[in-house]
């Protein structure tokens, strides 16, 4: 639904009708997203939160909590690409975001152990990949060489804390794709 950005809620993101840009500060649609997403899709006795407090001061986006197991699920949500308003661009999140996202949710696991010393919980990062080639502010459609530029550029982490640690699953990237002309 992210490809191609076929959640209402997600839909919401974007700057321009040919999703080259997102909004300022589209966080809260995007978690909002995959929040009702899995609320939709999970089954049992599970509770799912948006924006649960681990650590007093910043907030995970998404904690899932299965009632009739030890399992607990963190999810911290980052996007890469560049958002705007009417007359500037206002961030150009690259790569350097998602190992920052990567860092923050082990900080946060690290954090969660002494409060849920009883259950198993598991890290997942999520990064919502919307960088495009060659923009600027005056851009308003892409040739397919720069909308589908990063389509398929995965992230190197350094720390690979998916590989470090039990608890960190592999990072999952979601590129969202523009409308090509």
């Amino acid at each position: 639904m992210i490809r191609h950005s076929s959640c209402f809620i997600f839909q919401k993101c974007w700057y321009d009708k040919k999703r080259i840009f997102l909004k300022n500060a589209p966080e809260d649609l995007m978690r909002d997203s995959l929040h009702q997403f899995l609320h939709g899709h999970m089954r049992g006795d599970v509770e799912v939160r948006p924006e649960q407090n681990i650590d007093g001061l910043n907030p995970v986006d998404i904690k899932v909590t299965w009632f009739n197991s030890n399992r607990l699920a963190l999810i911290e949500i980052k996007w890469l690409g560049k958002s705007r308003t009417e007359t500037s661009i206002t961030a150009n999140h690259t790569e350097a975001r998602a190992r920052a996202g990567a860092q923050q949710l082990a900080d946060y696991l690290q954090q969660n152990k002494p409060q849920s010393p009883l259950q198993t919980t598991r890290g997942y990062p999520v990064v919502i990949d919307a960088r495009r080639g060659n923009t600027k502010l005056t851009t308003e459609t892409l040739p397919a060489s720069d909308g589908m530029k990063y389509a398929a550029s995965e992230i190197e982490y350094s720390p690979k804390f998916h590989e470090q640690r039990s608890d960190f699953e592999i990072p999952i990237r979601m590129f969202a794709e523009p409308v090509i002309d």
